[in-house]
């Protein structure tokens, strides 16, 4: 079991910039990059590294998260823990899913020509 784990490739849709402005402080205290665009409502985040492998801190996050979407709100970020899953988002809601990772991803492999 690793002791930390990854959140990162966060996009959301449907923010509550009012939700967002309340909760800003917790998400800038976990991720390295947040861009809050309050015309469309969208959400941009990366680089939540060294996040500790509990899961009740990965719950507090995913609901921290699902709690700034308004009603038409959506968004999803990748996890990476002992495997690699997606975090799907609704308002006050969220699923994990599982990514399928191919044991060898270089198997049918493309290569670029030299031009």
């Amino acid at each position: 079991m690793a002791d930390v784990c990854s959140l990162t490739c966060g996009s959301f849709t449907g923010v509550d910039p009012t939700a967002y402005k309340e909760k800003e402080e917790s998400l800038q205290s976990i991720f390295h990059f947040l861009y809050m665009d309050p015309d469309n409502r969208t959400l941009s985040i990366c680089g939540g590294r060294n996040v500790p492998h509990d899961p009740e801190r990965l719950k507090y996050i995913f609901n921290l998260l699902a709690s700034i979407l308004g009603e038409d709100g959506r968004g999803s970020i990748l996890l990476t823990c002992d495997q690699t899953e997606i975090c799907y988002f609704r308002r006050n809601k969220w699923k994990l899913v599982q990514v399928y990772i191919p044991e060898d991803p270089f198997e049918d492999i493309h290569y670029v020509p030299d031009n």
